[in-house]
């Protein structure tokens, strides 16, 4: 599931993060949020 998860991201947002290791952390959530939302207003 690791590798899947990592894979996923990598191709959809493009780098991978330490913060990524812990996708329950609050810090990966807001992360992501914020990698979606700078995606989304390009």
């Amino acid at each position: 599931i690791y590798g899947y998860r990592m894979s996923l991201w990598a191709e959809h947002i493009g780098i991978i993060e330490e913060d990524f290791n812990h996708p329950e952390s609050l810090e990966c959530m807001r992360r992501v949020r914020q990698l979606g939302q700078h995606n989304w207003d390009q």
